[in-house]
């Protein structure tokens, strides 16, 4: 119900409002993503960006292995032109991690929202041979190469 008050909120313009609402969802249930995302939403809305970024960056430090929050906040910087500062954050996971899929596929579209289509194809070739072998793989390989 309050998430529903909180779109209703942002529908009507009132994003601080809304982000008032999301704040109480996410200290009620900090994996709730949907909270999460109608925070950022309202904050965007509400001019307060770099408040955002700011409180997204802390709640990485202190939970940073939280795809959620990193989802949100690489999200965030790619919409605000800042691909040089999402890509320095998924390099590192990536040297951490490798095979650490939610930031392969944050990088890849990174890639596409800059043009860079070839880096884009093969960091997703790289992506899915990284998952197991089977059906699932060979169905999401033959899509990405469109066989």
């Amino acid at each position: 119900l309050e998430k529903l008050r909180a779109r209703e909120e942002l529908r009507r313009g009132r994003a601080e409002n809304a982000a008032d609402i999301a704040l109480v969802l996410l200290q009620t249930d900090p994996t709730d993503e949907a909270a999460l995302g109608l925070l950022v939403t309202a904050w965007q809305r509400a001019g307060r960006t770099d408040e955002a970024i700011t409180w997204l960056c802390g709640q990485l430090d202190q939970r940073p292995g939280d795809p959620m929050m990193l989802d949100q906040y690489v999200r965030l910087l790619l919409r605000e032109d800042r691909a040089d500062e999402a890509e320095a954050i998924l390099d590192e996971r990536l040297a951490a991690n490798p095979n650490d899929f939610a930031s392969l596929r944050l990088l890849e579209l990174s890639y596409q929202i800059q043009g860079r289509d070839a880096d884009m194809v093969d960091l997703a070739e790289q992506r899915l041979l990284t998952r197991p072998q089977g059906t699932r793989r060979a169905l999401q390989l033959a899509a990405e190469w469109q066989l």
